[in-house]
């Protein structure tokens, strides 16, 4: 706050880390507490009582770890925005530890508006937060926000402005067009100049290309409908690139001389001219064209998500001989190996767990063998404990879902009753691991499943409580 030479009154929100611990939150109250004290003699002011708002996104989504400070600042982006401070959700009784007499902090309990500090003038002040987040090494930060302040209305330039819309496939330019035409449809406050800008210096210029010279709101709604139609609409055009490679960034004015045209009037330029440039792959300087006439950047939508899965592919493709098959003669139709790529789609991956092979009856149990599992994979290496590799629990808890769903052709809808003897090691799986699965006779609909080494009995044992 003394960086940012801010007098502590002007910030009425904390966005405190909140551990919810019952030491934790008191240690972190009476930090700001000493830290307003400091800025408050050092500003020769005396503290309001309940001037600061302290709240946290934690009661609402739980800790996150590394991410736990950037989702506090995307919360008091929001209430910046809206003008709203939001309540502590669960919270109905304050810790006892947490001392707020003669401070000038209080606890929101409800959702409520965000007054604004005036000057002596009377005049609002733009509102400001201060945002806390804490390591578990001992990191702590603090950042302070200010809201950006509201512009006045002017009136939207009168002429025609150059609209881009880009993607890298043309089924996304699609989807981007469709969703900015719904914007407008619901949205259409924006000044077209300010679109404009927004999208020409606002975005990443991809492959695929549409450029649009419009004069009005009206009209580029109506050329996106037609696009998205199929429709040939005046002035509009598409494009799509190849990779050329090199520098083809070009200032406006270097536009105008390869092209043969001039400018009409200071920077401002020929539409058509730099819509050819445009779609033909040149990467314009926008911010040079609109330098000193600059337009707002308005909120639109962002770049649509393609919703490809991507899998890790494996790179050791030869098996070891220890790998762990206790029936060799099992059909491996549904298995994935060692000598198959992991390329398949979710779907299959849900069906058929790769760890896992096809369930061979023995007696009244189920001999599930395990296709692939190796002492030395990379599960054991990117899972260490103290140093020494252990096969990392969610392995271990997959298999034995995936082996229940197998032998009994049913889903699994919970997992009961775990004992964890010891962990298991990769010397366990070099001696061969086995999972068997017995009928509970004291549950009914229920499998116990025990997951044992050839030379170590017992070490695991759950039962499997599976959907009727």
């Amino acid at each position: 706050m003394q960086r940012a030479n801010l007098s502590p009154e002007r910030v009425n929100y904390i966005e405190a880390h909140g551990t919810g611990t019952s030491l934790g939150d008191p240690i972190e109250i009476n930090g700001l507490k000493k830290a307003y004290r400091q800025l408050y003699q050092a500003s020769g002011k005396e503290a309001q009582p309940e001037h600061c708002a302290i709240g946290t996104v934690k009661t609402n989504i739980g800790h996150l770890e590394a991410a736990a400070g950037i989702a506090g600042l995307s919360k008091v982006i929001l209430a910046l925005k809206n003008k709203r401070l939001h309540g502590n959700i669960h919270l109905q009784e304050q810790n006892p530890y947490i001392d707020l007499a003669e401070s000038p902090f209080y606890l929101v309990t409800e959702s409520q508006e965000w007054p604004a500090i005036k000057d002596q003038e009377g005049d609002e002040l733009p509102r400001c937060a201060g945002i806390s987040s804490f390591g578990f090494g001992g990191a702590n930060a603090h950042v302070v926000l200010e809201e950006w302040p509201t512009h006045s209305v002017e009136t939207p330039y009168q002429e025609p402005n150059l609209i881009l819309l880009s993607a890298n496939t043309e089924q996304q330019l699609q989807q981007v067009s469709n969703e900015l035409l719904e914007h407008l449809e619901n949205n259409a406050t924006a000044p077209l100049s300010d679109i404009a800008y927004t999208l020409q210096c606002g975005r990443k210029h991809r492959p695929h290309r549409l450029a649009v010279i419009v004069s009005g709101l009206d009209e580029l709604k109506q050329a996106l409908g037609q696009y998205l139609s199929g429709q040939n609409m005046p002035h509009l055009a598409t494009s799509q690139l190849l990779d050329k490679g090199g520098d083809t960034s070009l200032d406006a004015r270097t536009v105008f001389k390869k092209k043969g045209s001039i400018p009409l009037e200071g920077n401002k330029c020929d539409l058509n001219t730099l819509q050819d440039a445009w779609l033909g792959g040149e990467d314009i300087v926008w911010s040079e064209i609109w330098r000193g006439r600059e337009p707002h950047r308005t909120p639109l939508p962002g770049y649509p998500f393609s919703l490809k899965r991507y899998w890790v592919r494996k790179t050791d493709t030869s098996p070891t001989q220890e790998t762990s098959v206790t029936n060799k003669t099992a059909t491996t139709e549904h298995a994935i190996t060692e000598k198959q790529e992991c390329g398949v789609q979710t779907e299959d991956l849900l069906q058929h767990q790769p760890l896992i092979g096809v369930p061979q009856e023995n007696g009244r149990n189920h001999l599930v063998p395990l296709q692939t599992l190796v002492h030395d994979g990379y599960y054991f290496d990117q899972h260490k404990v103290a140093g020494m590799p252990v096969l990392p629990a969610a392995v271990i808890i997959e298999i034995m879902r995936a082996a229940a769903e197998k032998a009994l052709g049913e889903s699994v809808r919970s997992i009961t009753g775990l004992v964890w003897y010891i962990p298991v090691m990769p010397n366990h799986v070099k001696n061969g691991l086995r999972l068997s699965v017995t009928p509970d006779e004291k549950v009914d609909g229920s499998v116990r499943l025990s997951l044992e080494s050839f030379d170590i009995k017992g070490q695991l044992r759950y039962i499997v409580k599976v959907s009727p």
